[in-house]
């Protein structure tokens, strides 16, 4: 049984093309961010997220730099809500 997981991270897009996901996932971890890709199953969505923080205002935080250094649109996602 794996654990489910916890904390928070920084939803930066959403995209129907993979193609899309890799170029941003790739643009990020490029200066230094800890971005990855997943598949959303519900909408079949490839959702790239910054980071795993412990707290909602570590994820904030994080939010905040991308918004300003990055010019994303960010939102924070409770990892541990489906």
């Amino acid at each position: 049984v794996q654990a489910a997981p916890r904390g928070f991270a920084v939803s930066v897009g959403a995209f129907k093309e993979k193609a899309n996901a890799i170029d941003l996932t790739s643009r990020l971890t490029g200066k230094g961010y800890p971005a990855q890709m997943a598949l959303s199953k519900p909408k079949k969505l490839f959702r790239v997220t910054v980071g795993t923080f412990e707290s909602r205002k570590d994820a904030a935080a994080m939010a905040a730099q991308i918004q300003k250094k990055e010019k994303l649109n960010t939102a924070i996602i409770d990892l541990g809500k489906p």
